[in-house]
């Protein structure tokens, strides 16, 4: 009978003793297990809520409606949507901006009643908002009036994301309706609970495709991931204004005259620099670089302006 490999190394480190491998939580070459290993964004399960209120503070403000989508790999599982009694009384002017009139709310179901339903439907996923601290800010105060644990679940914030993945000036701000329109969502938000939710989930799956190829495949990495520059670098792309359009290699030079293209693997290697900056035929970067040479105080940038060509 062939052998099984896989049962006799099995047995063998079951009948290791404690001596041949510490129980320690530094131990080298104890592989993880596969439930401890952080899911892939396209198997983490999203619920993305929009909240009406009648007005800004979660202290003293009420929800009129809630609407709460769920969502994994891209495929929409379930939609929440609802309207909520309040205490109060509905100002005019949120009655005016989203349309809910005070007659929608007398038959509504208690705050109570609502929260014990979203807790529910919301239970082991990532939370999404456009503005994710004034949605958390009123269900954590909602669940703590109405006698309810707050889970304190994950959550991940649209608002903020644009800002980090979105090149600056791309859109002129970074309403949920601005964004809706500049990334091609199919839902138009109208300050409507669940029609607001519909377009952040467009919204957040158009996000994540931007940064797919950029190494982001879990939530971590997502809320980690940061594609604007630092100030300082930012302030540095001045100092290219006055350079000509051509494609091109060209040699900087610091203030002691330092040319930064004096080592390899660049032209003129072992060669004096060239006394002004040259283009050389045929080396075209796609790209935008900048890095420090180990040996020099300057930088090299080396790039090419849109419609450039390589040449023969």
């Amino acid at each position: 009978m062939p052998r099984t490999p896989t049962r006799q190394a099995t047995s063998s480190v079951s009948d290791l003793s404690a001596e041949a491998i510490p129980a320690t939580a530094t131990s080298v070459g104890v592989q993880e297990s596969f439930a401890d290993l952080e899911p892939l964004l396209s198997e983490t399960t999203f619920v993305v809520v929009d909240l009406e209120t009648t007005g800004t503070r979660a202290a003293g403000d009420e929800i009129t409606e809630i609407g709460a989508v769920r969502v994994r790999g891209g495929v929409v599982e379930a939609e929440l949507s609802t309207f909520v009694a309040i205490d109060g009384t509905l100002p005019g002017h949120i009655s005016q901006l989203t349309g809910i009139l005070p007659a929608d709310l007398v038959n509504a179901p208690a705050l109570g009643e609502v929260m014990a339903t979203f807790l529910e439907f919301s239970r082991g996923a990532v939370l999404v908002a456009h503005n994710a601290r004034f949605d958390l800010g009123f269900l954590r105060a909602a669940a703590r009036s109405t006698g309810h644990e707050w889970p304190d679940p994950q959550s991940l914030c649209t608002l903020a994301l644009a800002r980090r993945i979105l090149h600056s000036g791309e859109t002129r701000g970074h309403r949920l309706s601005t964004l809706a329109a500049h990334l091609g969502s199919s839902v138009e938000p109208n300050h409507r609970a669940l029609q607001d939710a519909r377009a952040t989930v467009d919204v957040l799956h158009a996000l994540i495709a931007r940064v797919g190829d950029c190494g982001v495949s879990t939530l971590s990495e997502l809320k980690a991931y940061d594609g604007r520059l630092a100030p300082a670098v930012r302030r540095r792309a001045t100092l290219t204004e006055s350079l000509t359009d051509g494609p091109g290699v060209y040699v900087f030079r610091d203030s002691e005259e330092c040319p930064s293209m004096s080592d390899p693997p660049f032209p003129y290697a072992g060669e004096p620099a060239p006394t002004s900056p040259v283009a050389i035929p045929g080396v075209v970067c796609r790209r935008w670089s900048v890095w420090r040479r180990p040996s020099t105080r300057c930088r090299v940038r080396i790039f090419s302006r849109p419609g450039a060509s390589r040449s023969s």
